[in-house]
């Protein structure tokens, strides 16, 4: 959990937040804040929207696991080619897992080591162009604790604070 004065925040795990996403806390009933994608269902769909409170991105530096889904035409190689591209771009892959489908697809679930979503985005651009590959996605399946609570950590605004 990552300390925000008296109040404590943790990073959610359904949509793993990553410094240059939009933002949102929802105030829990027994853990703090937790901090969501301004996009998440869990958090859009809340039927307490009095609990949902003005985040924004602290000091960054820190790592984030961000889970994503390559769907690509299932070849020799392929793993190869995903963690050659990984690698040369110096970043950590935490974990994989492939699913195969019945028709010659698969789909990689790969949980990366990432600095924001600058970083991802130019991950995901680059996936997208290993041979065979047919989308490539975020992904809540996979999903991993941070690797540090030290920086980059959200913090809570109050109200009318620009």
């Amino acid at each position: 959990m990552l300390g925000t004065g008296d109040l404590l925040t943790q990073l959610a795990r359904c949509c793993n937040p990553v410094p240059g996403d939009a933002i949102v806390g929802y105030v829990t009933r027994s853990r703090g804040v937790t901090v969501h994608r301004a996009d998440c269902q869990n958090a859009v769909q809340t039927g307490e929207r009095e609990r949902l409170v003005d985040v924004e991105w602290g000091r960054t530096g820190q790592l984030y696991p961000v889970s994503i889904r390559i769907d690509s035409w299932d070849r020799v190689g392929l793993i190869r080619d995903i963690s050659t591209m990984v690698a040369e771009d110096r970043t950590n892959m935490a974990s994989i897992r492939t699913v195969e489908h019945g028709d010659s697809t698969v789909s990689v679930f790969v949980t990366l080591q990432t600095a924001g979503v600058e970083h991802l985005t130019r991950l995901l651009s680059k996936l997208e162009g290993v041979k065979g590959v047919t989308a490539v996605t975020r992904s809540a399946e996979g999903s991993v604790k941070p690797k540090s609570a030290a920086q980059g950590t959200p913090r809570r605004r109050s109200v009318g604070e620009p």
